[in-house]
């Protein structure tokens, strides 16, 4: 009986045989980005100084609210130092305002299965 056993190639074969098959590929080409020749004109003028004057009008007019919002802060602190599972401001707040505005409704716009550059498209959804 006689057992045939396969021939293993040396490492310098296999080596030679992996850089022929890799060189055989075309090389990948890099994308890069071709920016738009625009001749930039330059600014032969003096610039101009001015002064921008803005002043605050004091108004005598205070808000209708600002006393009970003033209460409102001077509660949430006294109950900050007094109890350890106030809430922060924004939620401790939001227990006592009550909002007569309605509730908006927010929705979606559907996927669009075209570029959104095509005109066509633009008209569509609009």
């Amino acid at each position: 009986m006689t057992t045939e056993f396969p021939v293993i190639a040396p490492p310098m074969a296999m080596e030679t045989e992996m850089t022929e098959t890799t060189q055989k590929k075309p090389p990948l080409r890099k994308r890069s980005f071709e920016r738009p020749t625009a001749e930039l004109i330059p600014y032969r003028r003096k610039p101009r100084t001015s002064k921008f004057e803005f002043t605050v009008k004091k108004s005598d007019i205070e808000p209708v609210n600002l006393v009970d919002m003033e209460r409102r802060d001077m509660a949430w602190i006294i109950s900050c130092a007094l109890l350890n599972h106030t809430p922060m401001w924004i939620g401790w707040n939001s227990l006592f305002t009550v909002d007569k505005c309605p509730q908006q409704i927010i929705g979606y716009m559907e996927n669009l299965s075209l570029p959104p550059t095509r005109l066509d498209v633009v008209a569509e959804t609009l």
